[in-house]
């Protein structure tokens, strides 16, 4: 039997879920409110278990990125990105970039293999708007700062009805600033004309809408099949023949190719970040197979080459009716043209400096 793969080569590691922002369509609300959805455990990935693991591993890359959480809001976010940059020939960390102080910035601008992706939606007129409970301005500073020590910095914007007419003039003050890279794209997780954004009390505030080229494409998860419309024991079931089949889905598994395994804040080990979010949904769909039934909860940074190779229960599940949920949402491959954003038509515009 083919292993899942013998050598890991890359870690994407999920520092916090704990965050400053309150972004409507992130996994960690309720709703698109302020409440914190209630399987979101705010924890901290834990310095001292993955040093021990780090410093076994030949590592190409690290990414320090979270699903609900911000690496800003680490107990001790500078002591982490060093471990990891002495760990690893490269790491990248995404942030919204709208906490700590100046001392944090010029601190890690000193790592020449580091990598700082901002995300930043806007101007100080719209950035609030998705990025909601951070200030452009002290997003724009921190990243200044960063850049003005030495750091390697890039600019990620996701482009909404409202920050469209930015787009020009981010890239141009992507520029003036130093990023070296600057990166746009549409928000194309709903297809709605209009998102509603709640308070805490599920009140309206606002709408944020797609722009049109999103909107008016059926399927608008980036490369999810159109069976995510569906429930999914639903369409374990149905007639597949005006559907594509997830029997014979072809699941191209980027993590397998890209030899990376994802830990947790929780310090659980997944193949990759979409297991691992599924893993805390209570009411999730997901199905762990052997893989959960096996073992549990000892998924931990301490059982890591026992767990990795646990992962030969999910690729196996991709050749019957039921694969993995998450595998036949995220990599289903198959009729690649049928209803699925691809990098033309999401209007994906890339820069370097």
């Amino acid at each position: 039997m083919k292993q899942f793969y013998n050598t890991v080569r890359q870690l994407h590691i999920e520092p916090s879920r704990k965050c400053n922002a309150q972004c409507p369509m992130c996994a960690r609300y309720l709703g698109s409110s302020t409440n914190v959805a209630p399987w979101v455990n705010e924890e901290d990935v834990s310095i001292e278990k993955l040093t021990g693991l780090l410093e076994k591993l030949d590592l190409e890359s690290i990414s320090l990125n979270g699903n609900y959480g911000d690496i800003v809001m680490h107990y001790d976010p500078k002591s982490l990105i060093e471990l990891c940059c002495h760990n690893a020939k490269s790491v990248v960390v995404h942030t919204n970039g709208g906490a700590q102080n100046k001392n944090f910035w010029k601190y890690i601008a000193k790592f020449k293999n580091l990598t700082v992706i901002f995300a930043i939606d806007g101007l100080s007129d719209t950035h609030h708007l998705y990025r909601r409970n951070t200030r452009f301005d002290v997003v724009i500073n921190n990243a200044k700062t960063y850049i003005d020590a030495g750091g390697k910095a890039a600019w990620d914007m996701v482009i909404f009805k409202h920050n469209e007419h930015q787009v020009d003039e981010c890239k141009s003050l992507s520029k003036e600033l130093g990023f070296y890279k600057f990166a746009s794209k549409p928000n194309a997780r709903y297809g709605k004309s209009k998102y509603p954004v709640h308070n805490k009390n599920f009140e309206v505030e606002y709408y944020i809408e797609s722009i049109d080229a999103i909107k008016n494409i059926e399927n608008h998860q980036t490369k999810r099949p159109l069976e995510t419309k569906k429930n999914y024991d639903d369409f374990v079931n149905a007639d597949h023949t005006k559907h594509r089949s997830i029997k014979n889905s072809c699941i191209s598994c980027r993590v397998i190719k890209d030899q990376s395994v994802f830990i947790s804040a929780d310090n659980r080990v997944w193949p990759c970040c979409w297991l691992g979010q599924m893993a805390n949904k209570s009411e999730s769909k997901f199905s762990y197979s052997d893989f959960e039934k096996n073992y549990g909860k000892q998924n931990i940074i301490e059982n890591f080459d026992t767990i990795v190779k646990s992962f030969d229960t999910i690729s196996q599940s991709w050749n019957t009716n039921t694969p993995f949920y998450e595998c036949a949402v995220n990599c289903n491959v198959k009729h690649k043209a049928d209803g699925v954003i691809t990098k033309e038509t999401s209007i994906i515009s890339t820069s370097e400096s």
